[in-house]
């Protein structure tokens, strides 16, 4: 009986805009290393890193845009400019 080994990947990265960090983003996502069913193993890491590349290009995108326009009204305004910050954590419960 082969006991489960899981590891946590993690993406993270920082977005600049005219010079300055307005994304952060950090995604932790888990991934088995070794488990009784090479099946399994396969169909959980693949949905799981499938889920993680989606946030990802969110963050890279839709997100990123929508600071952006932020960024440029506060500072078009007179206003401070803000970081957007996006967390995907997970814990694990054995």
């Amino acid at each position: 009986m082969k006991k489960s080994k899981i590891k946590i990947n993690i993406a993270e990265k920082e977005l600049y805009y005219k010079g300055e960090v307005i994304v952060k983003y950090v995604i932790k996502y888990p991934e088995i290393i070794l488990c009784e069913s090479e099946e399994k193993k396969i169909k959980f890491n693949y949905a799981n890193r499938q889920k993680a590349l989606m946030l990802k290009k969110f963050a890279e995108g839709e997100f990123y845009n929508e600071a952006k326009e932020m960024y440029d009204f506060n500072k078009l305004n007179g206003h401070s400019t803000m970081i957007y910050e996006l967390i995907k954590d997970i814990e694990i419960k054995k």
